[in-house]
C-alpha cells in the first residue's frame, strides 16, 4: 500500500513528526511538498476532489487511498499513544505558520 505524506520545508514540527513515526514503523512513503512539488492552490483542489475535504493544514497523510489526516490522526491509526502528542510541542513552533 502506498503512503504519501503532504508537508512543507520549513517549520512544521508535526510534519517532521509524522514522518519519524512512519519510519519508525518501517512504513515506506513518498514525501510531496506543498509550495514545492506541488502549489497550495492544486493541493487543496486535489483533496477537495479525491475527498471531499477542505484541508489547510499540513502533514496530510494518505494509505492507499483513505485520507489519514495529520500526525494526530497518524498515531491513532498506527495505534500509538496519543497521551503524549503535545508534550514537546511549544507555541512558538507555529508562529508564522501557514500554506
Amino acid at each position: 500500500m502506498k503512503t504519501v505524506v503532504y508537508s512543507r520545508l520549513e517549520r512544521c514540527p508535526y510534519c517532521v513528526r509524522a514522518k519519524e513515526l512512519l519510519e519508525e514503523h518501517g512504513v515506506p512513503y513518498e514525501e510531496v511538498i506543498v509550495g514545492q512539488d506541488i502549489d497550495k492552490a492544486a493541493f487543496q483542489a486535489r483533496f477537495l476532489k479525491r475527498f471531499n475535504r477542505v484541508v489547510e493544514t499540513v502533514p496530510q497523510i494518505i494509505i492507499g487511498a483513505t485520507l489519514i489526516g495529520g500526525y494526530d490522526e497518524l498515531k491513532l491509526h498506527l495505534g500509538v499513544d496519543v497521551d503524549n502528542t503535545l508534550t514537546t510541542v511549544s507555541s512558538n513552533d507555529f508562529e508564522g505558520i501557514s500554506l
